[in-house]
Formats: C-alpha cells, structure tokens, sequence
C-alpha cells in the first residue's frame, strides 16, 4: 500500500487537478457528445468556452506548483513557449469576456517566470536520432495522405485563406491540453506509482482512444488512426522526454485530417 507521505503537497494538488481534467474529459466530453449526437464543433459556445478557459488555468496552476521540477511533466522550454503562445490565441479569441482577461493575466504571469529563470526544465538529454527518426516516419505518413488526397479530391477553399482557416481549424489549444494531461501529468501520476514506461505508454494510449469515443461511428478513424497516433505521441514523449514533440506531432495530425476531411 501506498503511504499517505508518498507524494508532496505540491503532487497531490497536481493528481487532483488531473483527475478533475480526466473526469471532465473521458466522461462528460465523450459520452456528452454521443448523448447530443453532436461533434465537438458543434458544442454550445459556453461549454467549450469553459472547457478551454477552465483546462488552460488548472493546467498553469500544475505548471507553477511543479516549476521546480517541470521534467517530471515532461515539459520543456519549448513547450513553454508554446504554452503562452496558446494562451494569447485563447485570450484573443475569447476577448473581451472575463475569461479572456484571466487567461491573458496567467499568460503575462507565465512570461515573468519564464523570463526570470524561475522554471526548472531539468537536465536530462533526449535521444535526438530515434526522436527524429520516430517523427520523421509519422510525418511522412501525414505527407504522403495530403498527396494522395490532392490528387483524389483536389484542393478546397482560396490558397493561403484555406490553409490559414486549417490551421486554426486544427485547435492548438485543445491539442496542447490533452498532451499535458495523458502525456505529461498522467505521465507524471503513473511514474509516482513505479509503473514503468513502457507500460505507461500503453496506458496513455488506452485513456487517449478512449476519450474519443465519440468517433466510434467512423470505424477506420476509432479503431486504427486513434490507437496508432495515440501510441506514436506516446512514443515521442518517451523518447524524447517532452511533450513538445508530442504536441507539434499532435497538431500536424491534426491540421493534416482535417484538409483530409474538407
């Protein structure tokens, strides 16, 4: 059994936090989408207004509760810069509610701590071979689907206009959240209890498909591109020992299913 000294203050906070983003997104998410028979796209401006607004907060409060030691979430510098980035796209697009005001006050606070050298990234290198290698093999796959489908279907939309309606089509924000709460603090749970990697990987992956159970009405999607992309983001992250490459991975599949789809 586990003692109740196991973990820090600071970790039980971030375990809750992440059982409250696990709730919200693998039962309420999924099984609210199948009830209304509704897309994410679809959901009512206030639920996923509080949904990203709500997720981007808990998430930075995880982020300053662990700044001394951010490894252990799998984060990185870039990811953090990646991070605010998101939250100004979230600020600028929510503008001029509350929920834009306190996003735009977590990101300015995110920059300070940033700028002054108060978040610990660790020391520990990644393998930047097999990092590339694993990346390069996905990208490639996404690549070569975008050419069979320009050559099948043709192109969409008005050049640049289209790819820029693609891209934030694609939704960072929800890329970036869902890779810090399966790759990084479900990750970072998991690691707390001794599971090792290797069986984390396939936990992520399980967890991940499964809060997309609203695809299971498009078989090809739920039951082949789900678990694969999953387990390929989990992969990353192992390797890697960030989610940074987790997430461009992430939103790359994203950006490139959805010109599939359009």
């Amino acid at each position: 059994m586990l003692s109740e000294n196991k973990f820090s203050s600071s970790q039980k906070t971030t375990f809750a936090i992440l059982i409250i983003l696990l709730v919200i997104r693998m039962i309420f998410y999924p099984l609210g989408l199948l009830i209304w028979h509704v897309t994410p796209a679809m959901l009512s401006p206030w639920f996923t207004t509080s949904y990203t607004c709500g997720a981007y907060t808990l998430i930075s409060i995880s982020i300053w509760l662990n700044k001394d030691n951010l490894q252990s979430l799998n984060i990185d510098k870039p990811f953090i810069m990646i991070f605010i980035f998101t939250g100004v796209l979230i600020a600028l697009y929510y503008s001029p509610t509350v929920f834009a005001i306190i996003i735009i006050l977590i990101t300015i606070r995110m920059i300070q701590e940033l700028r002054d050298g108060q978040l610990n990234f660790g020391t520990v290198a990644p393998n930047y071979s097999r990092v590339i290698f694993l990346f390069g093999i996905g990208l490639f796959t996404l690549i070569l689907l975008y050419v069979i489908r320009l050559f099948t279907k043709g192109v969409n939309g008005n050049g640049p206009g289209s790819l820029l309606l693609s891209m934030y089509n694609a939704s960072l924000p929800e890329v970036v959240v869902e890779e810090v709460i399966y790759r990084g603090m479900l990750w970072m749970f998991l690691r707390a209890l001794n599971i090792t990697d290797t069986r984390i990987l396939y936990i992520q992956t399980f967890l991940f498909w499964f809060s997309h159970l609203y695809y299971f009405s498009i078989p090809f999607t739920f039951w082949f591109w789900l678990p694969l992309s999953s387990l390929w983001f989990g992969i990353l992250v192992w390797r890697s020992k960030s989610i940074t490459t987790s997430t461009t991975a992430h939103y790359l599949y994203n950006l490139v299913a959805y010109i599939l789809q359009h």
